[in-house]
């Protein structure tokens, strides 16, 4: 399976111990935190498409509903 350098490195990350979320209520925000989400580390905005990609591939799955999302 080909990935895009920025696939790569959503995968990196999260390898590393960041976590992935979204905004569930608008679905217009992707993003990375580093630790975990909402405990104020590290952010990096992720484009959508990128998240859309990973998991129609099967690479990351959520793994909850509620606020924030991952």
């Amino acid at each position: 399976m080909k990935l895009t350098p920025r696939q790569i490195e959503v995968i990196r990350l999260m390898a590393d111990g960041w976590s992935l979320g979204f905004n569930i209520a608008t679905y217009r925000r992707v993003w990375m935190q580093k630790g975990s989400l909402g405990k104020g580390g590290e952010t990096r905005n992720i484009h959508k498409g990128i998240f859309h990609s990973l998991s129609l591939k099967g690479l990351i799955t959520s793994h909850g509903r509620q606020f924030p999302a991952t």
